[in-house]
Parts: C-alpha cells; structure tokens; sequence
C-alpha cells in the first residue's frame, strides 16, 4: 500500500487544460472503445451511466462578509419601512 499520489496532482490539471475539453472528450472516447475492444465493456452496460459529479461546478454563492452585509443592510431597510421609521440614508447607492 503506497500512501504517495503517483504524480504531482498540479501537473494533471495543466495537462488537462493544455489538451482542452475536446482532448478530454477524445481520450474518454478512446478509453471506452479500448474497453470494448479488450472486452472489459459490455454492450449492456451502456444502457445505464452512472456519473460522480462531486468535482462539476455548482451554481453555489457564498456567504462574504460583503454579502451578508449587503442582506443584512436591505432587512432593516424593509423593516424601517414597515414600521415608518424615516431614515437618513438607505445605502442603496453605495452598496451598488
């Protein structure tokens, strides 16, 4: 049991952006076709993909400080205005 990476983790991913997601997609295809070739890959098996998306990229914003000030700063803006408490300054212009 080798507890080490095989290779430097940062040189996968240049050589991945050097060869594009065209060259990704092209040594995919060749994995699969040599699977299929050396038998290892059924034809039943492609009927059903099962994909790991833990590393694509999720529509997911996180919480800065600037954020949160920017929420808080438009609740008690409403608030204030709910309860008619006039107030010098919304910050609208400046948050913006």
């Amino acid at each position: 049991m080798k507890h080490d990476f095989p290779c430097d983790p940062t040189s996968l991913v240049k050589w991945r952006k050097r060869i594009g997601s065209e060259g990704v997609e092209k040594f995919l295809e060749e994995t699969i076709l040599l699977g299929q070739r050396e038998g290892q890959i059924k034809e039943p098996e492609f009927r059903r993909v099962n994909v790991d998306t833990t590393v694509q990229e999720k529509a997911i914003t996180f919480p800065t400080d600037a954020k949160l000030y920017h929420k808080m700063r438009q609740v008690l803006v409403k608030e204030a205005s709910k309860e008619n408490i006039q107030l010098r300054q919304s910050y609208k212009r400046k948050v913006n």
